[in-house]
């Protein structure tokens, strides 16, 4: 009897360590003839798991995806099924370990339904869903009941199948014969995105007329599809405004201004915040319009706010003609995207957000009050709580944040707001400068304004600069068609050559502006892009980017910036960055080496 205990405690080490060699041993798909499919040791022709499946994946995290008779299934290293075949179809296994099933669904994945599996072969999620999103790297997943698959443009669906990743398969001869049927990466959530034949309108796909719902990767059922829309849902390791996304009632998918299923636009309907973890509501669901990002205002504006209607009020900028416009109806305000507590009420036609930096108690904002009439904004201040402080001046139809430094607001924290006011055809403009306080630094007399550095301005009229102190005492006023300060000096552009004065404005003799200017082009103060949506300056640090405005668009120096492509091109310590034209950061597809000849 203890002979047999031996032999049998044996016997389990010996398999516990075959086990265990088989597991540190790669295993690959091989082909046979007939079209079947089973894994070996890629190191030489044993086989491990016999050709017997019509479909083999490779294996992640010791399982695998195989087709028999058609149906999807999941066996372990050692060939035994995790699930047997009996699904539509199995999506590969995401970061986390889980994978979304379809269980009566067409071979483009319509008509059945959806649940997830995890790696060991247990069902998380029973198939009761129309639809489920990708979990996100917070366990989280979006679910849908109802509704149907959408698209826009001209573009066939793929095949489930087809979107899957090519991988390596070993014919009887050991040599790697086919990458799975030209098989292709399939892109984000099964969302296809293109543009149609004339490339006039954006092509994706997209889910709608169903109710949407949250759902975790333990199973838990966070929040029943209720909601008409889910929002993208937040990042671990990107979080902001803590931990929650937005959702709608009664709202529609805005086709005319969505662009990709990554960034949908709602109309109609509520929209609100809900924790995305507890399912709770985070901001209430009574606001026609939540703009989050909050870009498009300035670089200077907080980022822990969000500017709210009431109706579908909400500011709109148009790059092309360099104007930004409010659109929509109802009224506006500010919320705390923190705290989910209303900042500024909801009162006002058009406004500028709380700037970061400055305590919000001690900020007096720009609001303002839009005729019915004409279209045109009347605007005043008015402090954190929304009481007025200043009147309503017709002359100020549009108010914009301006730095008194290339690259940040002045340590004395006085604001300065460049006003403007349009003609008739909102082609022609003139534009002053005042300070927080309403006082009038520079008339409205002006094509353009700018900041300097050390609190200078920069404008121009009649395409002529002038450049004043930041009391508005003019320093410099003569033939100069372009002026920037670089190394404590006044480079200014006149009778084809450039010439040095010094804060006063005195003409100097011995300075270094020809050095500094050497190579670049003639419109370095002002426009050295031919693209009107940005303008690109040359200082002494470098070339800083600014929006049409005079705001820095993107707050560092660079070596080199230029557009194109309609894309921000910048370079830094040698390395190349893209942006878009509203100055974020482009992750992918940037194309901008090597560097441009000036």
């Amino acid at each position: 009897m203890r002979i047999s205990i031996a032999v049998y405690g044996l016997a389990i080490v010996a398999l516990a360590f075959l086990s265990n060699v088989i597991q540190a041993q790669e295993l690959s798909v091989f082909k046979k003839k007939k079209d079947r499919y089973g894994y070996r040791f890629e190191h030489n022709d044993e086989s491990v798991i016999k050709a017997k499946f019509e479909k083999a994946f490779p294996f992640k995290n010791g399982v695998a995806r195989v087709v028999k008779r058609g149906k999807w299934g999941l066996i372990n290293r050692e060939g035994k099924y995790l699930q047997r075949p009996s699904f539509s179809y199995i999506l590969p296994f995401d970061q986390l370990g889980y994978a979304r099933f379809c269980e009566g669904g067409d071979e483009y994945g319509f008509g059945g339904k959806w649940g997830v599996l995890n790696e060991e072969g247990k069902i998380v999620l029973e198939p009761v869903y129309d639809y489920i999103s990708a979990f996100s790297s917070m366990g989280i997943a979006k679910v849908a009941v109802g509704g149907a698959m959408q698209k826009t443009g001209s573009f066939e669906y793929a095949r489930l199948v087809d979107l899957e990743p090519p991988y390596p398969i070993i014919g009887e001869d050991l040599i790697i014969v086919e990458k799975a049927e030209d098989w292709q990466e399939a892109p984000q959530d099964g969302d296809e995105e293109e543009w149609d034949e004339e490339g006039q309108v954006p092509a994706f796909s997209y889910w709608d007329n169903g109710k949407w719902g949250l759902v975790n990767t333990d199973g838990k059922v966070i929040v029943a599809p209720v909601y008409t829309q889910i929002g993208n849902l937040p990042v671990a390791n990107k979080l902001s405004h803590k931990e929650v996304v937005k959702v709608c009632l009664d709202c529609q998918i805005d086709l005319e201004k969505t662009v990709s299923a990554e960034e949908i636009v709602w109309k109609g309907g509520k929209q609100g915040f809900i924790n995305v973890r507890t399912g709770a509501e985070f901001l209430p669901i009574k606001y026609g319009y939540i703009d989050a990002d909050l870009t498009k205002f300035g670089a200077d504006v907080a980022n822990n706010q969000w500017v709210v209607s009431d109706g579908s009020r909400h500011l709109e900028v148009d790059l092309e003609k360099g104007l930004r416009y409010w659109d929509g109806v109802g009224k506006v305000g500010i919320v705390d995207a923190v705290t989910g507590k209303e900042l500024l009420p909801v009162a006002f036609d058009e406004l500028q957000p709380f700037l970061s930096g400055v305590p919000v108690a001690e900020q007096v904002l720009p609001v303002g009050k839009t005729d019915p009439k004409t279209g045109f904004a009347a605007y005043g201040f008015a402090d954190a709580s929304g009481k007025m402080i200043s009147d309503y001046n017709a002359n100020y139809n549009d108010v914009i944040l301006m730095k008194s430094t290339p690259l940040g607001i002045a340590a004395t924290q006085e604001l300065h707001y460049c006003v403007v006011r349009y003609d008739d055809s909102f082609q022609k403009n003139n534009k002053g400068l005042i300070n927080q306080n309403g006082k009038v630094i520079l008339p409205q007399e002006y094509q353009e304004v700018k900041s300097l550095s050390d609190g200078k301005w920069l404008v121009y009229k009649d395409d002529i600069a002038v450049v004043f102190d930041h009391t508005g005492k003019k320093i410099l006023e003569g033939n100069y068609s372009e002026v920037f300060v670089a190394e404590n000096v006044i480079c200014a552009y006149r009778n084809g050559k450039w010439v040095c004065l010094d804060k006063e404005g005195v003409e100097q003799q011995d300075c270094n502006c020809d050095q500094l200017t050497e190579g670049k082009e003639k419109k370095v103060g002002r426009l050295i892009s031919d693209e009107v949506q940005v303008m690109i300056g040359y200082g002494a640090a470098g070339y800083t980017v600014f929006d049409p405005y005079g705001n820095v668009l993107i707050d560092e120096v660079f070596e080199q910036a230029f557009v194109k492509d309609g894309k921000i091109c910048t370079l830094k310590q040698g390395n190349w960055k893209c942006y878009a034209l509203s100055g974020k950061s482009l992750e992918s597809g940037c194309d901008c080496g090597p560097v441009k000849s000036e």
